[in-house]
Formats: structure tokens, C-alpha cells, sequence
């Protein structure tokens, strides 16, 4: 309903195409986290040179899949952020160290944090992403559970991210 409201009904073919971007972004994120370690390490230099090997071959996929249909080329994303990702990442070792191991540990710890997040909303919503519109009280429901399950998850694991919420909170609310 948000889509209809706030940009109006001609705008609802455009979901199923933001779905498949949203995917894409998901996988594209860590091209994306790189940029501000290769300004603050001075190696912009190796940005620039793996951007020249990951995005001709970004663009050449979703070229040729843009001459099947809209569609096809949304899905071209999804290749190309693996490679940008991938091409990034191992460039990212030239300026910063650090063990792919260690990377693997933080990346299943993170997807831990998205799976509880999302597990809520995956519920509520079941078959909705099949051409049904969602309610108010979905939305609601939806977020909630989303909250929760994030929030449980950064428990659990023991996130840098939930030390700091704890901190804050238990020094805000010790003058009390």
C-alpha cells in the first residue's frame, strides 16, 4: 500500500524490478563499505584499478541482458555485484590485511542477524509477495517482528553493535 499511496498506482509494476535491485544491492554492499577504508588507508589508487577490472564486465552483462527486456537487465545486477564485491574485496587485501577467515566469521555472524530480522516478516507476510497488497497492520507487524528478531540476534551474538546499546542505555538510565 506504501507504493500506491506515495507514488500513486502506475508506479506498482515497478515492485517486482525493485525486488530483484534490492537483491542485487544486498550482494553489492560490500563495494559499496570499501570506499571510505580506501580513503582512509591512501589507497584510492587501488579503488580506481579495481574498479577498471569489476565494471567492464558489470556492464557488459547487463548490456546483453538488456537487449532480451527490462526485466532481464535488473537481473544482470545480481551477476555484477558479486563481481564488483569479489574484484573489490581481493583489492581491498593490497591496502588493509586481513584473513578471509576472519571475514567469514564477521559475514556468518551478520547473517545470523539478518536471517532472525527477517524470519518475522517472512512469516507474517507468507504468500503476499504474490500479486496481494499488504495491510497497514501487516506493515506494523511486519516491522515489529523485524526490530525484534534484529535486536534478539545482536544479543545472542554479542555485537559490537549490542555492547554499545547496552552502554548506552545502562549509563543514561543509571542517575535514575
Amino acid at each position: 500500500p506504501l507504493v500506491s499511496f506515495i507514488l500513486g498506482p502506475q508506479w506498482l509494476a515497478a515492485i517486482p524490478l525493485v525486488r530483484i535491485m534490492a537483491i542485487a544491492a544486498f550482494f553489492s554492499a560490500p563495494t559499496l563499505l570499501v570506499w571510505p577504508i580506501y580513503m582512509a588507508t591512501g589507497g584510492v589508487r587501488e579503488r580506481f584499478i579495481a574498479n577498471a577490472f569489476a565494471v567492464p564486465p558489470s556492464i557488459a552483462i547487463i548490456a546483453v541482458l538488456a537487449c532480451a527486456d527490462l526485466t532481464a537487465a535488473v537481473v544482470g545486477l545480481i551477476p555484477a555485484a558479486f563481481i564488483q564485491s569479489g574484484v573489490q574485496l581481493a583489492f581491498l587485501r593490497r591496502v588493509v590485511t586481513f584473513e578471509w577467515r576472519a571475514l567469514a566469521v564477521e559475514l556468518s555472524r551478520g547473517l545470523f542477524i539478518l536471517a532472525a530480522s527477517v524470519c518475522g516478516p517472512i512469516v507474517i507476510l507468507g504468500g503476499a509477495f504474490v500479486g496481494k497488497s499488504t495491510s497497514w497492520l501487516q506493515i506494523a507487524a511486519v516491522l515489529f517482528t523485524a526490530f525484534a528478531g534484529w535486536l534478539i540476534a545482536l544479543i545472542l551474538s554479542g555485537h559490537p553493535v549490542w555492547l554499545e546499546i547496552r552502554s548506552l542505555v545502562t549509563r543514561d538510565f543509571q542517575g535514575l
